[in-house]
């Protein structure tokens, strides 16, 4: 958003002149776009004002019916791209713009990108560099219409040849241009190598302060420098970023500002004492009046061209280029550098030249929502059939046309090498575009203050200068981010490929997963998420049931937990850039690998900790009577695990972020997916780590297989660990066939962890509420139970004993029992509390490893029962005896004796 402040100064600065030199103040214009329009407004930078409005005001004079072409100067390139932001916002509101069109440098052209006109001209007899730049986001939007601004090299032959450097001029490298500097530099009557490195922040501020005008190039001079040490893959590879693999672009200065800044500090001893002073302007000027022998110039007079004495030559390469993927500078060869040339000068070294220029080429474009788009096109088709290269017109204008480079030949034949040289800087392979992506004033002016500030200090060391690499990688990454960030935006990576193609593209249908398609996954997302919700709950409610304290309640909410984040896993796969931002998706494209590997991490720790204690009491039982497991054995292990896979997850985030792209599919059509350059090798790492604890699970639970605890709890945590690796084993293949097709895999992905979560969590909790469900069921049938026995004489109940000891046979399995025959209210009351109040599990059933065991205590429980049936036949003897001696010496003997007979059969018969 642009600053009130801003507006204001831009409001009470700027004029428009019209075909009769009258001002006007452009204020007006904010208040009168209700009135009927009868001009058509451009807003344009002051270096292309003066030449426009010469342009105008011809145009309004042969033109008297048309409507007036009238040009709003803004104060510079800064304010000029505040306006297009206001008028962006103002679009947005009101659909009647305040100008018509903008004439803006390359730079701005993505910053309007979005609210361009089609335009339909032919593009064929521009040079490549100038057609390349009328496309704007893949449609044909900006009109070329003069100030080309290539840089070459200007030199005084004279003073090259004073200096015995005739015969090795030109310079090929950028270290050879410093030496002939540094030859050149005399006692301080010339200079050996002119170039005014005032920034264009600097130049705004003495300009605003002189209110003379002052045209910054130190843009062009850093980066025809990094230019020549980042771009040697040819046009389409970039000089500032690096397009990787998964489309992400990474900026190329950390790689490259550090040399790029020693050639330039090296330059600049050579190049007077006001260099950071100076503006292109001044290097002009230095040079017509012989003060300095070599300057770089984008404007090119005609007198300085026909100059026997001046010679005209391509910019120097460098013999060093960056290997990218090494991140290092390496040699010029065939192999690093396939568009170099060989250095004639030095005898097997390469020379990369990547030509760079037209980054301040005045682009006529035309507003999409103006209503004079027809009138707005017929004045910048005027200006391209009347473009002059001739001093009137502001000299030193470059040909951009095929036309206009024979034009110049004709002119004057002595320009035939100079028409060559346009021709090879404008079409070579390498050549460096100039940056068009949203934003790129922004990067580059950043880029150019900082450059300027660390050469203003004269602090020239290493640690200085990497400390400026590091801010200025810094503001671009936030810039960028603030791009990418905004809602519908096409991401910078996408634009900045387009950019560098430079070629009309068709209009490609975007396929999404659509509503469909998102509602069912997201529900069975939400589902798996509420079930894990109500699974924890039901923890809660029973923590004082034996069948929730054996299975400790940790484990069960580790559980519900790791499922709850592994489903919600399921809700950003399903975010797309139809609903958020380019930046929204790649953060859900991260998000999702971290809720679904923590979440499965959580449950397969679980998992892991719960078999392993089943495992050692069973190991360990026979040698000790109790095993304390503690809260800390089921933690020990999800920390490792989680350690490991957090650790993975952060240097993935920071290395290589897992981010949104859209890449095209088929013909006509594009699908979007996450990818990164090393997905494969961050998902291998943490498949290894979680399946190598989720096989040794399985482990576990094989050896586990012929072990059963009271609520069988190994087995079911087998059948959970068997079916995940099934969903995984049928999943897989079907995540290959359905490859990006965005509707499709996300189904697929859905499926995957819906089914590894429900399935876990159904495993786990469905015995426990059935057998806390049949308990119950259980405990009230006790409840209707009485206790029974035999009554004496004395009215006391005589008990049989009947308890003891039984065993069931399986196989090689056994099975050990200690029952009651007995049962009162006494002894369902202390099984009750037993039911509810104990911590541990019970081993009711174990593998035939300890059969001899078994059949010791087999023998015992024998010889146990063989005396229960001597004590019971004892018992019985003692009992006659005792009843035959009531009898005989009681009174009513017979009469006693016949009560307790029926008393005796009453019982039996109960």
């Amino acid at each position: 958003m642009v600053s009130q402040s801003v507006e204001t100064r831009r409001l009470q600065t700027d004029t428009i002149e019209t075909s009769d030199g009258d001002d006007s103040d452009t204020s007006c214009c904010a208040t009168c776009s209700s009135a009927p329009q009868q001009y058509v407004r451009i807003a344009t930078w002051p270096t292309a004002a003066e030449t426009l409005k010469s342009y105008a005001n011809m145009y309004n004079s042969l033109h008297k019916d048309a409507l007036k072409i009238l040009v709003d100067t803004i104060p510079s390139i800064r304010d000029l791209q505040d306006s297009i932001e206001l008028t962006k916002t103002s679009l947005a509101i009101d659909s009647h713009p305040r100008v018509d069109g903008y004439v803006v440098p390359p730079m701005l052209l993505g910053t309007l990108s979005e609210e361009l006109a089609s335009l339909d001209f032919a593009t064929e007899n521009y040079l490549p560099i100038y057609e390349h730049l009328t496309t704007v986001d893949g449609t044909t939007a900006a009109i070329p219409l003069f100030a080309g601004n290539q840089l070459l090299l200007f030199y005084k032959k004279d003073l090259l040849e004073a200096n015995e450097l005739g015969d090795e001029a030109p310079p090929n490298t950028w270290d050879e241009l410093t030496e002939f500097a540094k030859k050149l530099d005399g006692d301080g009557s010339v200079t050996g190598l002119c170039l005014g490195r005032m920034s264009e922040h600097a130049c705004r501020q003495r300009s605003s302060i002189t209110g003379m005008p002052c045209h910054s190039q130190s843009m062009s001079y850093w980066s025809m420098v990094l230019a020549s040490l980042a771009q040697s893959a040819g046009a389409s590879s970039g000089w500032l970023f690096n397009v990787k693999l998964n489309g992400k672009i990474v900026p190329l200065l950390n790689q490259t500002l550090q040399p790029a800044l020693n050639i330039i500090e090296e330059q600049l001893q050579y190049g007077g004492a006001d260099a950071l002073e100076s503006d292109s302007l001044d290097n002009l000027k230095g040079f017509r009046q012989g003060a300095c022998a070599m300057t770089i110039l984008g404007h090119h007079p005609l007198d300085l061209l026909k100059d026997p004495n001046v010679g005209v030559a391509l910019l120097p390469g460098s013999s060093m280029v960056l290997d990218r993927p090494a991140a290092a500078l390496r040699e010029c060869t065939y192999r690093s550098c396939p568009h170099g040339r060989v250095n004639p000068n030095k005898q097997g070294e390469g020379v990369n030249r990547a030509p760079i220029g037209a980054l301040d080429i005045a682009m006529g474009t035309i507003l999409d929502a103006s209503n004079h788009k027809g009138e707005l096109k017929e004045f910048f088709d005027f200006v391209e059939e009347h473009r002059s290269l001739n001093d009137e017109m502001g000299g030193g204008r470059q040909p951009l046309t095929y036309d206009e480079l024979r034009a110049l030949t004709e002119i004057d034949p002595d320009l035939q090498a100079y028409a060559g040289l346009i021709e090879t800087t404008t079409s070579d392979p390498n050549v460096a575009w100039p940056l068009t992506i949203p934003g790129s004033f922004d990067l580059l002016s950043e880029l150019d203050q900082q450059v300027y500030n660390y050469l203003v200090q004269d602090n020239h060391t290493a640690d200085a200068s990497k400390d400026l690499v590091r801010k200025v990688d810094r503001a671009w990454g936030i810039r960028m981010q603030q791009q990418d960030s905004r809602v519908h935006a096409t991401p910078l990576s996408i634009l900045y490929q387009r950019s560098l193609q430079g070629v009309v593209t068709e209009e490609k249908i975007d396929l999404y997963i659509g509503i469909g398609f998102r509602l069912v996954c997201w529900a069975m997302g939400g589902f798996a998420c509420l079930l894990s919700i109500a699974f924890a709950i039901w923890v809660y409610v029973n923590l004082d049931q034996r069948v929730v304290k054996a299975s400790q309640p940790l484990f069960l909410w580790l559980v519900c937990a790791g499922a709850f984040i592994m489903a919600s896993s399921i809700f950003p796969f399903g975010i797309e850039d139809d609903i958020v931002s380019y930046r929204g998706a790649s953060i859900s494209c991260m998000s999702s690998m971290w809720l679904y590997a923590l979440g499965f991490v959580m449950m397969v720790s679980a998992l892991y900790s719960k078999i392993w204690r089943i495992n050692r009491i069973f190991r360990y039982a026979h040698k000790i009577r109790q095993i304390r497991i503690e809260k800390k054995h089921i933690m020990v292990p999800f920390g490792f695990l989680f350690s490991i896979n957090f650790l993975l997850l952060v240097i993935w985030t920071i290395v290589d972020p897992y981010e949104w792209i859209r890449e095209e599919a088929n013909p006509g059509f594009t699908n979007g997916f996450c990818n990164s350059d090393h997905y494969w090798a961050f998902i291998a790492m943490l498949v290894f780590a979680n399946l190598l604890v989720a096989c040794y699970t399985l482990i576990q639970a094989f050896e586990c297989r012929k072990l059963s605890t009271e609520y069988g709890e190994s087995n079911w945590i087998g059948f959970s660990l068997a079916f995940i690796v099934q969903v995984w084993l049928i999943g897989l293949p079907i995540l290959q066939l359905t490859g990006t097709t965005p509707d499709w895999l996300f189904l697929t992905k859905t499926c995957i962890v819906f089914f590894s979560c429900v399935s876990t969590l159904l495993c786990v909790f469905i015995p426990k509420i059935q057998y806390l469900r049949d308990e119950a069921t259980k405990e009230d049938n006790e409840r209707q139970l009485s206790g029974s026995g035999r009554t004496s004489m004395f009215g006391a109940v005589v008990k049989p004993f009947q308890s003891g000891f039984g065993m069931i046979r399986m196989g090689s399995q056994y099975m050990i029992s200690r029952s009651s025959q007995h049962n009162t209210s006494e002894n369902m009351e202390k099984r009750k509390n037993r039911t509810s109040g104990v911590i541990g599990i019970r081993i009711v059933r174990a593998s035939g490893e300890y059969a001899q065991d078994m059949e010791k205590l087999q023998k015992n429980l024998k010889t146990a029962e063989s005396r229960r049936r001597m004590l019971q036949d004892q018992l019985e003897g003692l009992q006659e005896q005792f009843e035959q001696y009531i009898i005989s010496h009681h009174p009513h003997g017979a009469h006693v004796g016949a009560h307790m007979d029926a008393l005796a059969n009453s019982e039996r018969t109960k």
